[in-house]
């Protein structure tokens, strides 16, 4: 409630935001800001959302999940852009999502359809209705304000309820309902 940021667990990429690489098994200060109010961890990265709305990323970016226009890792939060306002954040495996202030949907990191990397945020689509969003291990999860699902990525097991297998470049809504209130995209065990 004081707004401070902690992390622990595994640090090989940075990943802990504490500037080193060593692992840690008791949970550790993200720096001295106390304006935190969202993060998600990725497989090597983690991402924050702070008062104001800027996002920042550490961690792991082989893949560009920083989406700093890099490839390196950091070891401490860096800002994304100078004017990139969000209201929502998800990390996935080797992607991330965010909702602009605007009501828009962005991602950076791994693309799980194509397997192609963006290594900075990317508009997914001109829509600004994009209330909430999950990201898995290799698809994503959307609501909008109206309460409808919306789903893309990989689907070899069908897990993004479309009725096929067939992966989704871009998002499509998930049964004729509005009345979804919460979503979470888990990983695909096998």
């Amino acid at each position: 409630t004081d707004g401070k940021l902690f992390a622990s667990g595994l640090n090989s990429h940075g990943q802990l935001g504490d500037g080193s690489t060593q692992n840690s098994r008791q949970f550790l200060q993200v720096g001295s800001d106390t304006d935190w109010i969202e993060a998600s961890a990725g497989a090597h990265h983690s991402v924050g959302l702070r008062e104001d709305g800027t996002v920042w990323t550490w961690g792991g970016n082989s893949l560009g999940q920083l989406g700093n226009n890099t490839m390196y890792d950091k070891h401490v939060p860096k800002k994304i852009g100078t004017n990139f306002l969000c209201s929502t954040i998800a990390s996935g495996y080797d992607h991330v999502l965010a909702i602009r202030t605007d009501g828009t949907l962005w991602t950076w990191g791994l693309n799980p359809t194509d397997r192609t990397v963006q290594n900075h945020p990317a508009l997914i689509n001109r829509e600004t209705d994009w209330a909430t969003v999950s990201a898995g291990l290799d698809h994503s999860l959307a609501l909008k304000n109206n309460g409808s699902l919306w789903a893309w990525g990989q689907n070899s097991a069908g897990h993004l309820g479309t009725g096929t297998t067939a992966d989704e470049p871009d998002p499509v809504q998930i049964s004729p309902g509005t009345t979804w209130v919460q979503v979470r995209a888990g990983k695909l065990c096998s």
